[in-house]
């Protein structure tokens, strides 16, 4: 329980204002998701941050979706935004899930990566590192610079102190 507490702390302590604030609410709900859904928290933490810019970015602050997550999959039949996104670079306009609050968007990346036989190989994965790099291969994200910039995220936060150990 003492190490827990101190890497909490540590991730906690790695950020300052609102990105503090950000990591107070989503480490707690990331730490239930490990053991409820088998996500290593570090993904978790690291992809919110990336996404939602700390939970600042329009979509994350007028529809709770922290992740970024479309709603071009048939199977979602709730609230959707239509928002400006980048894809392979390009301007685009997409339809976005929107969510009712944090937990409920924390949960639906969850479903959404376990709705997906594409994904099944990452959640062998304990670590947050080899879990984003495993889902990006199943063709998660075509951004070309996606897990450079999640792990300059977990570095930054010491998000691996999060995961459950190998």
């Amino acid at each position: 329980a003492i190490d827990i507490a101190k890497n909490m702390h540590l991730v906690m302590e790695s950020g300052h204002g609102a990105q503090m604030n950000f990591l107070e609410l989503i480490v707690p709900e990331a730490l239930r998701l490990q053991i409820s859904h088998g996500i290593p928290a570090a993904a978790t933490v690291a992809m919110a941050i990336y996404e939602s810019n700390y939970g600042r970015s329009e979509l994350a602050t007028a529809y709770h979706n922290y992740f970024g997550i479309k709603a071009s999959d048939p199977s979602w039949k709730g609230p959707r935004a239509y928002q400006s996104t980048r894809d392979k670079g390009q301007k685009t306009m997409a339809y976005f899930r929107c969510y009712p609050d944090l937990k409920s968007s924390i949960l639906g990346y969850a479903e959404f990566l376990h709705s997906s036989d594409r994904y099944k190989e990452a959640f062998a994965c304990r670590n947050g590192e080899k879990f984003v790099q495993t889902v990006l291969k199943a063709g998660y994200c075509p951004d070309q610079d996606y897990l450079k910039n999640i792990l300059t995220v977990m570095q930054r936060h010491h998000l691996s102190n999060l995961d459950l150990p190998e």
